[in-house]
């Protein structure tokens, strides 16, 4: 039963916003702005920036993402599935590309009270509500970029102004979990009496029942504290304004769906010499964690400076813990099999078990927005203003090392991004307030390497011809978002 549970775990590494940014004006300039945030979106990067909202705000877009990474050769594989691996099996054509980014992203900004702001971000993959699939750690995946993007995403948060010149928030980042039970029992009947119908081996099977008496399957919130502080040292020296220093923690946490098996297996022989009837019963019980996602801790330091409403620039420094990390891959936990002939505890092992090194990195970005100055207009829109926008990332990869019973596949990311804007009066009066439309596009390059990979004898996920599979490629993102001050 555990190569079943390869098929009902959920997806995912992390999110969309953690690799590419959260909002069009973010994801134009570099992705970060830990100390430069100041609406909505700061409910998941920086809640401090909450406190820092001076018109409510509410932005809508949507995100698309194309990949194009180095092809791989041909993999030795059971192609034939008849339990062997041998020159009668065709060589298995593999593609390590990701499934396509599509989705919405939401986020809402409001002040209160003077001081204090709240705010709420989401993401939402446009293809599914929920998503139940691993991956086989013996072919090749790109583990950071499979499932990460298909992972909704959910922040609130609220923050404010404590005292001058001192701003601090905090926010919930919210995921999901899962608890998978399922009881059932397989019962096989055998006889010897001929069977005209179907003579020799087959004519011994007379009926197989599968009787699933429960299957749970709960989902569940897990939510992680954002804990936020931007501190405006214009506030306190003049010759400083527009210098901000920010900096926002969020602890990790690997969620797993733990699956629960309950199976009993009974096979009854009828009319075969002395056995008449017989029946052998065996309880097959069993817990596997089906690794959904990776969400680690992480650490965000920055520097920004703006001057009032025209330009803005930032530098951010993110620290990433992925030491504790997982793979969406089912391991086996637990697994007990009970049978009245023999003792099968011991000879259970786990067909998926791998090992990796991971490691901390820290992370750069920078980025700049300007707004150019106002073209007034006679009519209702009033004015038009274009800001042009871009950013720079670099991102190690976490993946150190690994064994030969894996093939994940990564290496270091730089990214280039480039955006724009157009801002108007609202000229249908449905807010009092400018309506905003926002480009970006984003390149990230995944750079060249190799995993070594050679075998002398037909080895299941290794190619069939040459000693390495490529790594490498490239993944664009362009998307569009509308949002309104009111």
């Amino acid at each position: 039963m555990i190569p079943l549970l390869s098929l009902l775990s959920a997806v995912a590494y992390g999110n969309t916003p953690d690799m590419f940014g959260q909002g069009a004006q973010n994801m134009g300039s570099g992705g970060g702005g830990v100390a430069m945030v100041q609406d909505g979106t700061a409910a998941w990067l920086n809640p401090a920036g909450l406190g820092r909202i001076r018109r409510p705000s509410a932005k809508l877009g949507y995100v698309i993402g194309f990949d194009n990474f180095r092809p791989v050769p041909d993999l030795y594989w059971d192609t034939n599935r008849d339990g062997s691996l041998d020159g009668r099996d065709p060589p298995l054509p593999w593609d390590v590309g990701i499934e396509r980014i599509h989705g919405m992203q939401i986020s809402v900004g409001r002040q209160i009270g003077g001081k204090f702001g709240l705010g709420a971000t989401a993401w939402f993959p446009a293809q599914r509500l929920y998503r139940l699939s691993t991956i086989e750690p013996d072919l090749p995946h790109y583990v950071m970029y499979q499932n990460r993007p298909q992972r909704y995403s959910m922040n609130i948060g609220i923050g404010g102004e404590v005292v001058k010149g001192v701003n601090l928030g905090i926010a919930m980042d919210l995921h999901s979990r899962a608890a998978f039970d399922l009881y059932g029992t397989l019962h096989l009947t055998a006889s010897g009496a001929e069977n005209p119908d179907a003579p020799g081996l087959d004519g011994l099977i007379q009926d197989v029942v599968v009787d699933v008496h429960e299957l749970t399957l709960d989902l569940r919130y897990a939510a992680l504290p954002i804990f936020g502080v931007q501190l405006e040292l214009g506030k306190w020296a003049e010759e400083l304004d527009g210098l901000v220093i920010g900096a926002s923690y969020r602890p990790g946490m690997n969620i797993a769906i733990n699956a629960d098996l309950d199976i009993q297996a009974n096979i009854e022989v009828r009319d075969v010499g002395d056995l008449d009837p017989y029946l052998l019963a065996a309880l097959v019980k069993g817990r596997a964690n089906l690794f959904d996602h990776t969400v680690p801790g992480r650490l965000n330091l920055g520097v920004a400076w703006r001057t009032d409403d025209v330009f803005s620039a930032y530098l951010d420094a993110t620290w990433s813990d992925w030491r504790s990390g997982r793979f969406n891959v089912t391991q086996l936990q637990s697994a007990e099999i009970t049978s009245p002939l023999v003792d099968l505890d011991d000879a259970v092992s786990d067909g998926n078990a791998y090992t990796v090194d991971l490691r901390t990195t820290w992370s750069l970005r920078t980025g700049m927005d300007l707004k150019l100055p106002p073209i007034e207009l006679d009519n209702k829109l009033r004015y038009m203003r274009f800001a042009v926008r871009g950013g720079f990332a670099w991102n190690p990869t976490p993946l150190r090392a690994q064994g030969s019973n894996s093939a994940f596949l990564d290496s270091d990311r730089i990214t280039f991004t480039l955006g724009g804007g157009l801002e108007v009066y609202d000229p249908f009066d449905l807010v009092d307030g400018p309506v905003r439309l926002d480009l970006f596009g984003q390149l990230h390059r995944i750079g060249n390497g190799a995993l070594p990979r050679s075998t002398d004898v037909p080895r299941a996920g290794f190619p069939v011809e040459g000693t390495s599979i490529p790594i490498g490629g490239q993944i664009v993102m362009i998307g569009a978002q509308w949002g309104f001050d009111y």
